[in-house]
Parts: structure tokens; sequence; C-alpha cells
């Protein structure tokens, strides 16, 4: 089974499809906005399908799940309606569980461009970037509230949700939302900070454009900065990896247009010191999400090969899939033989949305071939249990 060799030299993952705020992910480019809320897209024409028929529609697709860490049994999916053979045109609707999907609220709105997490309290946060960021919150019985934003930065608080930026003037801006109030705030962010995402376990992480990777325990009141991540603005781009909070490791890959191709992985050593891994790219493999194990193998979700042919056709070449090196120091990887539904290997199969690193392994999430299912896997992908998202 072919391998990734690579060299070592002296000194995320995620798909380039980069949500904001996403857990271990990275943040995209929002358009300039002001301080406003605006109110969501209800669907009110007799004529337009229902969110609760847009959720039950056998044709929709499923685009993102998202769980409390701790507590898998409070979810918030996300689900796609699209319009002519190239989705020209979407409508998105939402639906919210507490217990697993046995019941669920579907909220009274619909989006266009959203993305969505969930409270530790409960309610769901919609980030939306159609025109401009709008953040909204759904409420237990399903109602749709307009998140107003301050303008006061403060650092991120126990139960608020991270995600959401926009750009005022030459400044970032980060937001943090207290689902329970529908109120946002800026989060204090690194100068010249353009991609910060929050880990499972509350950690901030930044990469700036002064080739800078920040660290903030304290929800972005302190940072500890460290230099040598690579070049923000050179000709590679740059994600997290999904990592115990004392691990610290970005993977680097060229511009891969709507792909993350997986050229290199630094991993800080010391304050100021970066162990850097060239990766071979003889096939080149693009990737979604990774992770460090806790044993301190790397784990890589290749969603396609360079000598894969297009999906929807029978595989040519390297078999995407789960792949996780062979030893710590990541020099040569293994792919994992994926159980049902992901048993034959297909281009984007399996589709990995979260890597959730744990005390004792990692939490794998995808999003079924029939774009309908979402299973999660504790074994590196070896097998895997359908989840609930209706």
């Amino acid at each position: 089974m072919p391998g990734l060799f690579v060299r070592r030299l002296a000194v995320s993952l995620v798909p380039l499809l980069l949500l904001a705020g996403c857990t271990e992910g990275a943040t995209p480019v929002a358009t300039p906005d002001p301080t406003s809320t605006s109110t969501p897209v209800v669907t009110e024409s007799p004529e337009a399908p229902s969110p609760a028929e847009i959720v039950d529609d056998p044709a929709s697709q499923l685009v993102e799940v998202q769980s409390v860490p701790g507590d898998r049994n409070r979810r918030v999916s996300l689900w796609r309606r699209c319009q002519g053979t190239r989705c020209v045109s979407q409508e998105l609707a939402v639906a919210v569980t507490d217990d697993g999907f046995r019941t669920r609220t579907v909220a009274d709105a619909t989006w266009r461009n959203a993305t969505v997490r969930i409270s530790d309290d409960g309610p769901a946060v919609v980030i939306d970037y159609r025109t401009r960021l709008r953040i909204d919150v759904v409420g237990p019985d399903g109602r749709v509230t307009p998140v107003e934003r301050s303008d006061d930065v403060a650092p991120l608080a126990e139960g608020e949700v991270f995600g959401g930026v926009s750009h005022r003037r030459s400044e970032t801006v980060f937001w943090a939302t207290d689902a329970v109030g529908a109120r946002a705030h800026p989060v204090p962010a690194p100068t010249g900070a353009y991609q910060l995402v929050q880990t499972d376990r509350g950690q901030l992480r930044a990469l700036t454009v002064h080739q800078t990777y920040l660290w903030s325990d304290d929800g972005g009141a302190t940072w500890q900065e460290s230099s040598g991540a690579g070049e923000a603005h050179g000709p590679m781009l740059a994600g997290f990896v999904a990592s115990a909070d004392d691990t610290h490791v970005v993977v680097r890959g060229g511009d891969g247009a709507t792909l993350f191709p997986f050229e290199q992985i630094r991993r800080l050593d010391s304050p100021d010191s970066w162990t850097v891994t060239e990766v071979s790219d003889d096939p080149m493999a693009y990737v979604g999400p990774t992770g460090v194990l806790p044993d301190g193998r790397f784990l890589a979700s290749v969603q396609s090969w360079s000598d894969n042919n297009l999906p929807g056709k029978k595989l040519k070449g390297t078999p995407p899939g789960i792949y996780v090196s062979v030893g710590g120091d990541w020099s040569t990887y293994e792919r994992i033989e994926s159980g049902p539904p992901f048993d034959t290997p297909a281009v984007f199969q399996p589709m990995v949305t979260d890597i959730d690193v744990t005390a004792d392994g990692a939490l794998i999430t995808a999003i079924g071939p029939d774009q309908t299912t979402a299973w999660t896997s504790r074994d590196r992908g070896a097998t895997w249990l359908e989840m609930r998202v209706r």
C-alpha cells in the first residue's frame, strides 16, 4: 500500500472550504461588515418549501453536523436543498436536538451560505455569509433571533460560542456569541491574525501575517507566541491540526484551488523552534481535517490524490481514505481499511468534517456517501457507527 515518504529538516488540517471559527479549522475571508444585525430569511411564501420540508426532503444534502463535546446527544444539523443541476441556488435549514434526534426542533427560517455551532446550554448559533456576516440564535422553540453585536472587545467566556469573522477597516474581527442572551462581542486577537480557531477544550490558536503562531488558554486575554510557523502570504496555504493543548502543529500546502495539498507539517518543539517535515508529492495528497493522536502518530483524512480520476467514476490511482503515520516522526503513512459505508475506496470518501482528539484516541465524524447520513469512528476509521441527524 503506498506510503508518504518524507525528509526531515531541522529548524490544518482543514479542507480549503474553511468555515469561520470551526473547531480546529481556519476562518474564511469575509466581506467588509459594519456592526449590524439583519433579519434572517423567513420562508413565508406558500410556494417556498418550509424549513421542515427542506430538512426532511430525501433530495436534501447534509452539509454539517456539530455536537457539544462531552454530550454528543446535543446536536445541530445543517441541510441544503439545491435548485438546478449545478445547485445555482440553495436554501439551508437547521435542525436541533438534545436527545440524539429522538426528538427535534427545526428553526423557523432558512439561510443561503451558513455554518452552525451549538452551545453547551443548548441553543444553536447560525453564522451566515451570504452578503455580509450575520449571526442568529435558534431557540428551543425554533424561533430565530438575530444576534446583537457589540464593539466591546472581551475574552471568550465559558459557555460562549466562538465563530464568525468580519473586516472593519484594516482590522480582522473574530466574534464570540452568548447564545442565551443573543449577544456577540469581538475576541481579543493578535495583531495581524488571519486565522483563529478554538479547540474542543477551549484553547484559542492563531496564525498571523507576521509568520507567527500564537495560542491562548484564557479566551484571548493573553497570548503565547512563536515565530517560524511559515510565510502567511507566501506560496503555501496553512491549516491547523487537531491535537492536545500542549501539542502545536500546522500543515501547509500550495495553492490547491478547491483542495488542500498536503506538502508540509510543522511541529513546535520549543517557543521558537519547529521541526519541518516535507511530504512527498508523487502522488500529491489532498487532505481534509488532520490530527495528532495521543500516541504521537499523525492522522490525515485524504480526500483525493493527484493520480485519481474525477468523482463519480470508477476509482483510478491511489485510494483516498484515512491515513495514519507508521511512526511518531510522521515519515511514512499507511491507509486504514474502512468498513461500511466507506468500504469501497472513492474520491472524497469518507468526507471527514471533524477530528476530535481525545485522551485515548480520536473521534472522527464524516458525512456518508449518500450525503444524507453522518457517521463516527473511534478506531481511526476502521469501523463506523451511524449518527442520527434529523
